[in-house]
Formats: structure tokens, C-alpha cells, sequence
């Protein structure tokens, strides 16, 4: 695991230090803990595929016991992907899954762990709008909530986005000023050769949005797991550290 950092240039959020920590699909995250407790962040944000579908239904996993870990070190908020609802291909890409609501059991159980669950809703925490756009795959469509987005995009507050799929920011997020947006889903790519990652689902081959800073305020984060047999190369799992201040600095993609 590496942890990568970024400066971010943001005029109306606070000066803080955010983790990201993305995509873990359950798997074992002592480096990520250890990586978290040096680092001392400000705020922990989870956007996304922190365990399977079928994780949720048992306290005892990796994932409840992360997120535990996460809140005895800082404030965590913890946004739904699509492996969280069910939607995934299982092994068949023609398959088109529907979203399972989560159930009142993974609701509760969440709660316990101390970490805020965002499901298409927000929370204001020291005066910073957070919100939590759910996976957006339904059957054949994968599309981020329109009616949620439109609410958050509103008001005077500064905001930060929780949403799991990067392929939402040009066609929908990039046309609002919500300053910061933080994504995974990608994995990097799986692998990764000259910089350019090799595949994404809800992108193909050859995507384009894998990892970095697009439009100066939406990160993208490779995850923290490899939930697949097809093993990463040269894309390693990644704990992002997200600087934010009132200095301006150049990140691109």
C-alpha cells in the first residue's frame, strides 16, 4: 500500500487534513490503519466499497471493525458504492444488476461503529456541508441522482462530495461549484503501464479517470483493495492524504 498525497486549493473550506479511504471490499487493512494513526487526519472520508453487500450482514466484518478503527482516530463519514447495494457483475458484465436498499441491521450496526452513514443525504460537520451520492447503478443505467446533487449544490455553505464513481464529475458534478468532490470505483485501472490505467468498470478500456486531481477539486482515489483474482500491476492500493489550505497549488491528473 502507498499513501499519496495532494495539496488542494480550496478558498471556502477550512484548512484541514482529510484521509480518503476507498474501496477496501473487506480486505485486511492493517496498513491503512497504521498509515491513518500516523497521519492524525482531520476528518476520515469513505467513499465507497468498504465491504460487499453480503459483509453488511455480519458485524464481525473487517469492514464494522474498520470503520471502528477509523473513528477511534478521527470523525469518519462513510458514503455507499455499488458493491455496498449489490450492484456488481459477478463474473458476467452482461448481467444488469438491481440495487438492494441497505437494511435496517447494516443501518444500525454502522451506527455502533460511530461512523455517519451518507446515504444520498448530508450532514454539517464545523460548518462543512458533507454529502453522500449513493452508486447510481440501476439495471442498465449508472447515473448519479440528479435530485440529490441538484439539493447539494445549493446554499451558501462549503461542501465536500462523497461520490463512488469518478464518471459522474464531467457529465453531471463539474457543472456545479461543490468544491471538493472525492471518488474511487476505478481501481486505478487494475493495471496500470505509462501512467494510464488498463480497465475500469463504468469506463471500459482504457479509462480516462482512475487516480489524481480532475478540475483542480475532484479526487480520485486507486482503493485500499483488490476484491478480484485479476492481482494489480503497477498500481499499488493507495491511502490518499488530501492537504487542504488557501494556497494555490497545480494538480493535474
Amino acid at each position: 500500500m502507498t499513501v499519496t498525497s495532494y495539496q488542494i486549493h480550496s478558498p471556502r473550506l477550512p484548512s484541514m487534513l482529510i484521509a480518503v479511504a476507498s474501496d477496501l471490499h473487506g480486505c485486511p487493512h492493517k496498513d491503512a490503519v497504521d498509515a491513518l494513526q500516523q497521519a492524525r487526519p482531520d476528518l476520515i472520508l469513505i467513499p465507497g466499497d468498504l465491504m460487499e453487500d453480503k459483509m453488511l450482514a455480519d458485524p464481525s466484518s473487517s469492514g464494522y471493525a474498520f470503520l471502528r478503527e477509523c473513528v477511534s482516530i478521527a470523525p469518519t463519514f462513510y458514503s455507499l458504492g455499488n458493491h455496498e447495494i449489490g450492484c456488481y457483475h459477478k463474473g458476467n458484465p452482461w448481467r444488469h444488476p438491481t440495487p438492494i436498499p441497505l437494511s435496517d441491521q447494516a443501518r444500525e450496526e454502522i451506527a455502533r461503529t460511530g461512523a455517519v452513514l451518507l446515504d444520498n443525504d448530508e450532514v454539517t460537520w464545523n460548518g462543512v456541508r458533507i454529502c453522500g451520492l449513493t452508486s447510481g447503478i440501476n439495471g442498465k443505467e449508472n447515473k448519479a441522482d440528479a435530485e440529490v446533487l441538484a439539493r447539494f449544490a445549493k446554499g451558501d455553505a462549503p461542501r465536500i462530495l462523497l461520490c463512488h464513481h469518478p464518471e459522474y464529475f464531467y457529465p453531471d458534478i463539474a457543472k456545479t461549484d461543490i468544491e471538493l468532490t472525492l471518488c474511487g470505483h476505478a481501481h486505478g485501472g487494475q493495471w496500470c503501464f505509462f501512467g494510464r490505467g488498463v480497465y475500469s468498470p463504468g469506463q471500459g478500456i482504457f479509462p480516462k479517470y482512475t487516480a489524481g486531481v480532475l478540475d483542480g477539486r475532484c479526487v480520485i482515489s486507486r482503493g485500499l483493495g483488490n476484491h478480484t483474482r485479476i492481482p494489480r500491476i503497477c498500481n499499488p492500493c493507495e491511502l490518499l492524504l488530501i492537504s487542504l489550505n488557501q494556497k494555490a497549488e497545480e494538480n493535474q491528473v
